[in-house]
This record gives C-alpha cells, sequence and structure tokens, in this order.
C-alpha cells in the first residue's frame, strides 16, 4: 500500500465502520506528492459472499484532471418503509412534518437519520464536508470556533466568548473540550455564569486524556491538570481583554463586570507568575471594588460605612430575599461583598429575628477583632437536634458571642492533633451562608459534648480538657490559664440553666 494511504490509528478505526453500512467500498486517491494514483475495490470482511475481505487493485492510467486526494464511494441500501424511527434531528424532523402516507409510498426515514448523522460531524470537523442529494446541495453549518488551530506547540488552546448582556446567575455555561481539534463532551469544571469558555487540549496522547470510548474525557486528567487549564484560561483572558479594563467608557461594562467575577470565583487556585498578569489582576480587583452590584452599593462605599443594615427574608419554595442598605441584592453578590469587607474592616454582627420569615442584621465597626463578636442568642433546642452533615453533633465549634468572647479561639493558627480535626463548626443556617468569613473567626468550642437530642455531657475530665484547650488555642493571647477557667465556669452555668428550661439531661458519665 502506498506510504500516504497507510491508515492512522483514527483512519483504521473510522474507515473499518464503513462496513457497517455497506458490503462494497470502492477508493480512489492521488497522492500529494507526485502524479502516482491507485483506484480499489474493498469488500466487507464478514460478508457472506465468496470474496468477503478481497481487495482489488485496478490498472491506473495518469489523469492530469484528477485532484489530489481520496475519494471513498459506497451504496447505502435502506427499507422503503423502516419499521421504526426516532424524531431526533432536524432532517428526520422535516421529512416526517412534510410526509404525507396517502400519497407518498416510501418513508424513508433511514436516510434522514443518515444526513442528521452527517450534519453531527460536520459542525466539527475541521475538514468542510459538501453534501448533496439529487445533485442539490445541502447546506450545513459549523459549531467549531474559526480560531482552531491545526497545529500549536501549546498544551491548550483557550477560546473565551463573552457577550456584553448583565450577569445572569441562573444560566449554567458549561466547558466544551476538544481533543486535537474533535470534540469530545461538555464538562462540568470551569462551568460559570459568565461566558463560553472552549478548551483544545493538543499535546497530550489520547489515552491520557480520553476514556476507551473517545467520547468522554478523564476524571484523573481534568484532576491532574485544572491548575494548568485555569492558567492557560486566565492568560488568554489577559491577552484579549487586558486592554478593556484601560477604557474609562461604561460601552462594555458587563463584559469587565463578567471577567471580573469570573477571577473572583477562581482567583485561590490561580499561580500567577509573570508580572503584567499579576498588574491585569490588580486592574480586575479595582474593577470590583469599585462595581456598584446594585446603585450606590459597592466594597468601597461599604468599606467606610460604620453600620450597615441587613435584611434577609424566607419565602416559601423560593430563594431567600435579601436586601442592604434597603436595597435589593442577589445572595451570590451579597456574600461577596460581606467577605470582602470583612477582609479589611472589623465587625459586631448583630442577628435578630423579627417574625417567622424575617431577619434583620446589622454590622457594626469595631476598630480591631479583639471587640469583634457575633450577637446571636444560642437555640439551645437547635443547637442539639440539628443532625446533618453541615450540622455536626457530638463535639462542635460555634460562634462566640459578647459575653463568651474571651473563649474565642484563633482558628488559623489553631494546632490541633489528628483526632481533634474532625471537629467542626456548627453552622447557624439563616446566617452562616451569608456571613461565613466573619463567623469562622468568631468561634469558641462548646463546652458540653452533646449525646442526644436530649442528652449532653459534662464532668471533671471534660472541663480540664476543656481549659487546657481553649488556653492553648487562645484568640486573647494575654489571657491567664485562670482568666480562662472563669470564663469557662461562666459559660458552664449560663448553658446549664437553658438545657435545664429545655428539659435536656446534663449526665457525668
Amino acid at each position: 500500500m502506498p506510504s500516504w494511504l497507510k491508515p492512522s490509528g483514527n483512519f483504521g478505526i473510522g474507515f473499518q465502520s464503513i462496513f457497517m453500512l455497506t458490503e462494497h467500498v470502492n477508493l480512489k486517491s492521488k497522492s500529494l506528492f507526485s502524479q502516482e494514483s491507485i483506484d480499489v475495490d474493498l469488500i466487507k470482511p464478514a460478508s457472506k459472499n465468496y470474496n468477503a475481505g478481497s481487495i482489488y487493485f485496478k490498472k491506473t492510467k495518469f489523469y492530469y484532471k484528477q485532484e489530489t486526494g481520496t475519494v471513498i464511494s459506497f451504496r447505502y441500501k435502506t427499507k422503503k418503509v423502516s419499521n421504526s424511527y426516532t424524531t431526533s434531528g432536524e432532517f428526520i424532523n422535516n421529512y416526517i412534518y412534510t410526509f404525507d402516507p396517502l400519497i407518498d409510498k416510501e418513508f424513508d426515514i433511514e436516510i434522514h437519520s443518515l444526513l442528521d448523522m452527517i450534519r453531527e460531524v460536520n459542525s466539527y470537523s475541521l475538514i468542510d464536508i459538501t453534501l448533496n442529494k439529487e445533485d442539490k446541495n445541502i447546506r450545513l453549518n459549523k459549531l467549531l470556533n474559526g480560531d482552531l488551530k491545526l497545529f500549536s506547540k501549546e498544551k491548550y488552546q483557550i477560546f473565551i466568548d463573552i457577550d456584553d448582556e448583565p450577569i445572569n446567575l441562573n444560566k449554567h455555561l458549561f466547558t466544551k473540550f476538544f481533543y486535537k481539534n474533535q470534540y469530545v463532551e461538555k464538562i462540568g469544571y470551569l462551568s460559570n455564569s459568565f461566558f463560553n469558555i472552549t478548551i483544545n487540549a493538543l499535546n497530550f496522547k489520547a489515552n491520557e486524556i480520553l476514556e476507551l470510548s473517545r467520547n468522554r474525557i478523564k476524571n484523573s486528567f481534568i484532576n491532574k491538570e485544572m491548575d494548568s487549564i485555569l492558567n492557560y484560561v486566565f492568560k488568554t483572558l489577559y491577552e484579549k481583554y487586558n486592554d478593556l479594563f484601560d477604557k474609562k467608557e461604561k460601552k462594555e461594562e458587563n463584559k469587565k463586570r463578567k471577567i471580573s467575577y469570573f477571577w473572583l470565583a477562581y482567583r485561590n487556585s490561580l499561580n500567577l507568575k509573570i508580572e503584567d498578569m499579576l498588574d491585569f489582576e490588580k486592574k480586575l480587583e479595582n474593577f470590583i471594588y469599585q462595581d456598584e452590584i446594585v446603585e450606590g452599593i459597592s466594597v468601597i462605599s461599604l468599606e467606610k460605612k460604620e453600620k450597615i443594615e441587613i435584611e434577609i427574608k424566607h419565602q416559601k419554595n423560593k430563594d431567600s430575599f435579601y436586601k442592604i442598605e434597603n436595597k435589593e441584592i442577589n445572595e451570590y453578590f451579597l456574600r461577596f461583598l460581606i467577605k470582602e469587607i470583612s477582609k479589611k474592616n472589623y465587625y459586631i454582627l448583630k442577628g435578630k429575628k423579627k417574625n417567622e420569615k424575617l431577619y434583620k442584621v446589622i454590622l457594626r465597626k469595631v476598630k480591631d477583632n479583639k471587640e469583634e463578636y457575633i450577637d446571636i442568642e444560642y437555640n439551645i433546642k437547635n443547637l442539639i437536634d440539628s443532625r446533618n452533615w453541615v450540622n455536626p453533633i457530638g463535639r462542635f465549634y460555634i460562634h462566640s458571642k459578647k459575653d463568651n468572647r474571651n473563649l474565642k479561639i484563633n482558628y488559623k493558627k489553631i494546632d490541633l492533633k489528628s483526632n481533634k480535626k474532625w471537629i467542626e463548626i456548627k453552622r447557624t443556617s439563616i446566617f452562616y451562608n451569608i456571613f461565613s468569613n466573619l463567623i469562622s473567626r468568631n468561634i469558641i468550642l462548646f463546652p458540653y459534648y452533646v449525646k442526644s437530642e436530649n442528652e449532653v455531657i459534662w464532668n471533671e475530665k471534660m472541663k480540664e480538657e476543656y481549659i487546657e484547650f481553649c488556653y492553648k488555642n487562645r484568640f486573647l493571647t494575654d489571657l491567664s490559664k485562670e482568666k480562662i477557667r472563669e470564663e469557662v465556669e461562666k459559660i458552664v452555668k449560663n448553658l446549664k440553666k437553658k438545657f435545664l428550661d429545655e428539659n435536656i439531661q446534663i449526665l457525668e458519665e
């Protein structure tokens, strides 16, 4: 066989598949590098004919008009009237809607099913497919990004499509993944509400990236390469949109917003080393800090306020409703604002239930983290009853209040033995989702061990271990061990009264 015709793995597998459609294939090919040409007939290996699997090379003559390349010809036979069919595809649907069983003698649905398959292949093919039916050309559209290149030394090519519409947080855009210019599938990694991402993986072996079926990306590949992919995405954003952030006009404000909030979602995973890209990152940060998410509300404007008022309203079978400074705001953006302002300022968080559905929160600025605490009463029954994966029962951390903030622990610097790493924060559901950044830095270890929904444990051994833990991990380093002991006695006494009021037993076992 001529060297230019020797099949690669992809071509060989694909060519064998043709015999699922037909018994006989003719192949005409002319070399790119010479006038050599061949004309070959191939017979299906599993054919019931005597010459099954035969290959016949015909004599060819030089013909100067023959074009370079390969033409594959075959006949595909279908039933006049198909026994069954599926209504999935543009060609099939159009054919069904124009079919008249009274007049039309044939119901050639299989051919139209094949046309739909060709249309799908063409949409992601780098080679144009010309499709003619009864000498009429059928137009085929492409979904392939026009910037895809056949050859590249990069590990990835990244393509980003950002429209200038406002952010729609209900929209979920999956990442399109290609392998060497061939579409594979949509994946969840880097899926977002801001813009479309297309990843074209180039310099990898197929067995590194593709599952055996070749229509799925290996999870192990994504897990291994996710940081690298993210940096390629950010590099593409930098190359394409860096200059956009130097323009003062608000013409493309929504594009800036989408890029900035995408960066915000993934900034902790970025490993930036190029100085220019670090400058780009600063531009994004400056933009989102100044961005008025709702009129008059931005990170910078809130940072200056001594008091911030927030409302949270629960709605049955709907998402919660939020207001900040009496202006409606989406939960995502509210959470972002609180997180960012609490990085630079310190607050007393006061939460109060106004009625069954409405909660009011006031953030009051204080001068340092020693004065910071969470002014939300403990609901003892909920503390004991809540048993699910986000609300651990047994041993847990809880937010510190004004009367027990001396027991506040330094959660970031805490040095735990392996057994104590299982201790988690008991989340006050209505507040934690929005104010987690504030709450998680103002916590104490709950002194009692919760055995069941109506039993807690406290004894002398537990008391000494608890005092030692609080002293070793204290946030206020100037507190003595004796002062810690006094604080422990006080909180245990207060909680004991609450337990008894709720008919919860205190055991010493």
